[in-house]
Parts: structure tokens; C-alpha cells; sequence
């Protein structure tokens, strides 16, 4: 067996072989290097396992032979690894700076109050054939960068570095949540024991805007995964508010983004599922758990005793985000009729 590592990077595969060797390459030019790498492959026809193989020999490959999804490839490819930390990667994003790795464990190595560490994602423009190319202005840091990491109410699975030992103490990620909105479910299940979140402005990934759509079938399960969980954990009052809300808006998103027939998909699903979880699978969290869920998603700060003290309810959240709403139209507007 090979010797355990301080790091274990787990990236998933599928079809993204050009993307997946220029995220190694980045890896390979990190100034940190006591890392091993896991690639589990959701069932890749475009040969990228041979590819991968060819060029980075020593790398773990795991290859399924049908796509389980996202939540259970990354599960397979946390209980495969030896590191003590695991970085979660998604497979076409870039480590610009050879620094990153470093950074992202000497963060983990200080402070010891945290479950997961996330990176600042900095998305680009991609057109998939020409090769990579940051746009310089991208690579230039700016203030916003420099400022102190901020305590977060969720993590950004596509950078997002966990102790192993608490990532398998959490059971990892929900199977069932197969493609997009898995983080909720776990990050409702990190707040209650007073698991906390860190994201780092100063650690930056970049993340391509892929060339090809993503399937419209995402959205629908990004939609529905996240309203299940809320289901599940949020007092049944937050719920509802929140329901009411993310229907009509996700409505809307679907309306605009043609993908109308997925919304409907999905709120069919969350109808059939909705006697079960609301009779057997609901664990509601506590209402000091969703008054520091409020301020977090409302308030990026580095002194967790404002988020203790955060007395925000539901409405005190969504006011808060109608406001919010209200100061974009108007500064959109005003760079309308100044120009």
C-alpha cells in the first residue's frame, strides 16, 4: 500500500478529457506536492482514462462503468483516499497560482475551528477548442482578494478542501442527491453539531464556462434537491416561507432558460416524495440553527460571535434579500441612463 499523504485530490470524470489533463498540468506545477490524486470516472466514452493514464501514470483511477452521479462518485473517491485532508475538485478548473495548495493546507493546518475550507471560484470564458487562456485581468488580484478568510453557511464543492476523518464521520455525501444542490444536504447536517465553514478570498480557482450547456435536466435537479432538503431540516414555518418564494422564482428562471419541462419534472418528484419525507424523514434543526444560517448567507464576517448572536428570522431574510434586489435593479439602471 502506498505511503498516506497530507493531501488527497479527488476529482471526478466524465467526457472532460482536455479539461481534466490541463487541471493536472496545473497540479503538476503546484510548489506543494505531498498530494495524491483520485479520479473516479463516471463512465467516460471519450478516452480519458487513457489519456490521463498515459501522461500522469501514478495517479488513482477509478472507473465506474455507469455515471452514479456526482454525490456517490465523490463519496467512492473520499473512501479511496489515504490524505488527511481531501480537496474536492471539479474536473475544468485551473490552479493559476502554484501557491494554491500550500495556502489551502496552511489555512486548514491554523485554524482548527472549521469542516470545510473553500477557495474563491473565478469563472472564465471557454470556447473548448483554442488552448487555455486566463484573461490577464482575471490573474490580477484584486482588494477583495486580499481581505480575510469569512466565515460562510455553505462550501463550494467544486473547491473545497475536508478533514477525511470528518468527511467519513459525516457519512459524506447523500447518494440520492445524484447532480446538483448535494451540498445542501450536507450543510444542513454540518450547522447543527456547530460544524462551521471558511471561504478564503486570497485562494482562487478558475473555473471554465463549459462550451457545451449543461443538460437543462440540472437545473430541474439543482431545483428539486435543494427545496428537499429545506423540507427536511428547516422548521416547517421556514419551509413554507421559503417555498413560497423559491416556486415562483424557480418558475421564472425555468421560463427564461427553456427548461420549463424540467421545472415540472421536478416539482412532480417533490410531490411524490413529499409523504414520505414529511411522515418518516424529517430532522428539523433548531431555530438558533437557522437564526446563524440567515446572518451567514446575508453577511460575510470573520467573528463567528456575530453570527451567535444573530437573532434573523426568515422574513428578516428574505426583507433583507428584496432589498438587496432592489439596490442591483437601481444600480443597473443608473448605469443604463448614464450612458
Amino acid at each position: 500500500m502506498n505511503a498516506a499523504r497530507a493531501l488527497s485530490i479527488n476529482i471526478l470524470a466524465w467526457n472532460r478529457r482536455r479539461d481534466l489533463l490541463e487541471l493536472l498540468d496545473s497540479l503538476s506545477r503546484q510548489s506543494f506536492t505531498d498530494y495524491e490524486v483520485v479520479i473516479v470516472d463516471n463512465g467516460s466514452t471519450d478516452g480519458t482514462r487513457e489519456a490521463v493514464l498515459a501522461a500522469y501514470p501514478h495517479v488513482r483511477y477509478i472507473i465506474l462503468h455507469k455515471n452514479l452521479g456526482s454525490a456517490a462518485g465523490r463519496n467512492i473517491s473520499a473512501a479511496n483516499s489515504r490524505g488527511e485532508y481531501l480537496l474536492f475538485l471539479d474536473n475544468d478548473v485551473i490552479l493559476a497560482d502554484p501557491n494554491t495548495l500550500s495556502d489551502m493546507v496552511r489555512i486548514a493546518d491554523q485554524r482548527p475551528d472549521w469542516v470545510a475550507v473553500s477557495a474563491e471560484i473565478i469563472v472564465f470564458p471557454y470556447d473548448g477548442q483554442s488552448e487555455t487562456l486566463i484573461p490577464d485581468d482575471l490573474l490580477v488580484k484584486t482588494p477583495e482578494a486580499s481581505e480575510p478568510c469569512y466565515y460562510d453557511w455553505f462550501f463550494r464543492i467544486g473547491g473545497s478542501l475536508f478533514r477525511r476523518a470528518d468527511f467519513l464521520a459525516l457519512r459524506g455525501f447523500t447518494d440520492e442527491y445524484t447532480y446538483g444542490g448535494e451540498e445542501w444536504d450536507l450543510a444542513f447536517r454540518v450547522h447543527p453539531s456547530g460544524g462551521r465553514f471558511i471561504t478564503c478570498p486570497n485562494v482562487r480557482l478558475f473555473h471554465k464556462v463549459s462550451p457545451v450547456q449543461r443538460p437543462v435536466a440540472f437545473e430541474g435537479l439543482r431545483f428539486q434537491n435543494m427545496v428537499l432538503a429545506e423540507l427536511q431540516f428547516m422548521p416547517l414555518a421556514d419551509a413554507l416561507v421559503t417555498c413560497a418564494f423559491q416556486f415562483p422564482s424557480a418558475m421564472l428562471a425555468a421560463l427564461r432558460g427553456r427548461w420549463m419541462g424540467e421545472y415540472c419534472r421536478a416539482v412532480g418528484r417533490i410531490l411524490l416524495r413529499l409523504p414520505k419525507l414529511l411522515l418518516c424523514q424529517r430532522t428539523p434543526v433548531s431555530r438558533g440553527v437557522m437564526r446563524r444560517w440567515y446572518y451567514l448567507r446575508t453577511h460575510q464576517v470573520s467573528d463567528y460571535g456575530l453570527v451567535e448572536a444573530s437573532n434573523m428570522s426568515v422574513l428578516d431574510y428574505y426583507v433583507h434579500r428584496l432589498r438587496e434586489w432592489r439596490r442591483s435593479r437601481g444600480r443597473i439602471c443608473t448605469r443604463l441612463t448614464s450612458r
